[in-house]
């Protein structure tokens, strides 16, 4: 995931910002961060949304032969669902966890219990989908955030270690 969309958006981002500081254009840069890791937590989070879709989607590709269920399931169980899949004001992803039943849930309880850097991805992963939660359904401009945009892309960067333990988990 190292090449991923977001880490492009990132990396062009910060030259500008980079440059601006080494013009001294202090006010400027704080501006565009500002603008940016607002637009950094949208994105990640549509782009963690479509990743989680598509393992899911695969998940069912992978174990469903019949293409009638196949396409109810994609359309009524995943379209449109992602919202639904995670408690966003929790930092933990049981809620996720169990629509797998509680079998499942327990085993991941116990693999993130064991892991801490897993138990750090999943809390920064919730907290970019309430942060993207917020800034879509409230007025953007006035949510506060408290991160700046190289904290929200490390942020980011921690969050896709679940990603990658979801496919490894699922698939």
């Amino acid at each position: 995931m190292d090449n991923s969309p977001i880490d492009k958006l990132y990396f062009e981002t910060k030259s500008i910002l980079d440059f601006l500081e080494r013009n001294n254009e202090l006010s400027f840069k704080s501006d565009i961060d500002n603008m940016f890791k607002r637009y950094l937590l949208l994105v990640s989070g549509g782009y963690f949304e479509e990743c989680i879709t598509n393992i899911l989607l695969n998940l069912v590709s992978k174990n469903v032969d019949n293409k009638l269920i196949i396409e109810f399931l994609k359309n009524k169980g995943i379209k449109r669902q992602y919202h639904t899949y995670f408690d966003w004001e929790s930092i933990n992803a049981n809620q996720f966890f169990s629509l797998f039943g509680e079998e499942f849930k327990e085993k991941m309880s116990q693999e993130v219990n064991n892991k801490e850097t897993l138990k750090v991805s999943i809390k920064d992963f919730i907290q970019i989908g309430h942060a993207r939660n917020l800034l879509a359904h409230k007025n953007a401009t006035l949510v506060n955030l408290d991160k700046t945009s190289e904290e929200t892309y490390a942020q980011y960067k921690s969050a896709e270690e679940f990603i990658s333990f979801l496919q490894e988990q699922l698939l």
